[in-house]
């Protein structure tokens, strides 16, 4: 009952972007700790995180000195991830302002652990660093919730 109810938070969040950052962290803080106790593994389908989503909620936004409050975890602009494990790349485009170019990051050796429903990619130009990863915490055919080893707790929506 619980795993649903906080199914219920992360949808809404993803869709109407009405709840409060405190109950988005604490939802998804309560599912990873799940399963960190559990003696099964998580397995989420690769298929359910294949695809190009929009970032819709940040813990590192919800944490942002002064305008972290106000912004209450929900991204000020638009970022598009797109996960395409076909071609081994994530990208994702970042619009900053209006009439100001998109900034465009990529990441190169997009792999996928089935058992861990983990992803990590290598951030293009920073082939030196270690890899980032997205452990993915919920995923059904609409939203994805993980923790970033970069941008802390997220929710993606999916545009296509």
């Amino acid at each position: 009952v619980e795993r649903d109810q906080i199914a219920v938070v992360i949808r809404e969040c993803a869709n109407d972007k009405s709840v409060d950052s405190g109950q988005v962290t604490s939802a998804l803080e309560k599912i990873e700790q799940q399963q960190n106790r559990s003696d099964t593994t998580k397995k989420i389908d690769q298929s359910l995180v294949q695809g190009t989503f929009e970032l819709i909620f940040s813990s590192a936004v919800a944490n942002l000195p002064l305008i972290g409050s106000l912004l209450d975890g929900y991204m000020p602009n638009r970022e598009v991830i797109t996960f395409d494990f076909e071609s081994k790349e994530m990208s994702l485009i970042v619009e900053t302002l209006p009439f100001v170019p998109t900034v465009d990051i990529y990441g190169d050796n997009l792999v996928w652990d089935e058992n861990n429903s983990e992803l990590q990619y290598t951030i293009r130009g920073k082939e030196g660093k270690p890899p980032s990863s997205w452990d993915i915490l919920f995923a059904d055919e609409e939203v994805v919730a993980a923790r970033s080893s970069v941008t802390g707790l997220n929710i993606i929506k999916r545009i296509q």
